[in-house]
């Protein structure tokens, strides 16, 4: 996890922080917290949402979510750059622990079992976008 310190606030009174490498103790960043508005407007939004998602029904929600997964695979390597940076991490942990890991809704986005996912594994097929840096594996042992 990334090193964060408390830095001046913002003129509108916003508390900020900055960010270090723990690995290099480089900074690689800051934030600004939101403001009590601006998280009752979040919440409002997210409410407002909420019956349009409902609504939808499991196999168009489950399309979003293989959307989100085809994105997540296909930017790894940027996802990769910023756990690393974060957390000191070398590549291949991040990779394994943090992206397979998020990677694992896969079978739950299925609405049938087709390429890639085996019914009988509760494990995901995990392929990365990029060959050179992993392979394709299956997680039969998966619980």
């Amino acid at each position: 996890m990334a090193i964060v310190t408390a830095t001046d606030p913002t003129a509108e009174g916003r508390r900020r922080y900055e960010l270090a490498s723990p690995a290099t103790l480089e900074p690689i960043g800051s934030f600004e917290c939101a403001s009590d508005d601006d998280v009752a407007a979040m919440v409002e939004r997210a409410r407002g949402a909420q019956p349009v998602w409902e609504a939808m029904g499991p196999a168009r929600r489950a399309g979003y979510l293989r959307k989100a997964l085809a994105h997540l695979v296909s930017h790894q390597d940027d996802l990769v750059d910023v756990i690393v940076r974060e957390s000191g991490k070398p590549r291949t942990e991040a990779l394994v622990i943090d992206v397979f890991a998020a990677a694992d809704a896969w079978p739950t986005t299925q609405s049938t079992p087709s390429a890639g996912w085996n019914p009988r594994w509760s494990g995901p097929t995990a392929c990365c976008a990029s060959p050179r840096r992993c392979n394709c594996t299956t997680d039969p042992w998966a619980s």
